[in-house]
């Protein structure tokens, strides 16, 4: 009797270590003027930490192609995790990955030029992403749309890119 109990709580506990999960996030940066597209995973400082962006950003040249954009956008998605704390006291503007991978001159050349684009999962399970995008840097308005996380990444793509024009030519 004991063997069985203790091997229900073996079990238990790490049906419980392996349902700990996060929302998934990710950012789109895309050129008002060329529609290159900078794609960033995003992760967590800790467990209950702020966001940042990866050190590894995929730059796709226009024009924007919905199934590429959106293979790449999954792939970060998908790549977000929680990393152990660090601080990022001495970190500059200049070193935000993003901008870095535009090639900019400045980070207010960057903000006027690209549109950010930010997904997230609905919540933990990630069922559903929404997608937000802003079309200026401190807009009070946004765009929203939401998609099925199980979407073909050519469908994930057409969805990013109508906010996108949305944001760009302020139609809906």
């Amino acid at each position: 009797m004991k063997s069985v109990l203790s091997r229900f709580l073996r079990r238990k506990s790490s049906q419980t270590e392996m349902a700990v999960s996060h929302s998934h996030h990710a950012r789109v940066f895309v050129s008002r003027h060329d529609e290159t597209a900078i794609i960033v995973a995003l992760h967590y400082n800790g467990p209950k930490g702020l966001l940042f962006e990866d050190i590894h950003p995929v730059v796709l040249r226009g024009p924007l192609e919905a199934a590429t954009l959106g293979c790449e956008t999954k792939a970060a998605l998908e790549k977000t995790q929680i990393r152990p704390p660090v601080s990022f006291a001495n970190h500059k503007l200049k070193d935000w990955p993003a901008f870095k991978a535009s090639r900019m001159k400045t980070v207010r050349q960057f903000e006027q030029d690209f549109i950010d684009i930010q997904l997230s999962g609905a919540n933990e399970v990630n069922l559903v992403y929404l997608i937000e995008g802003y079309p200026e840097k401190d807009s009070e308005l946004k765009v929203l749309a939401s998609i099925s996380s199980g979407a073909a990444p050519d469908k994930l793509g057409e969805q990013i890119i109508l906010v996108y024009r949305a944001c760009r030519d302020r139609q809906l």
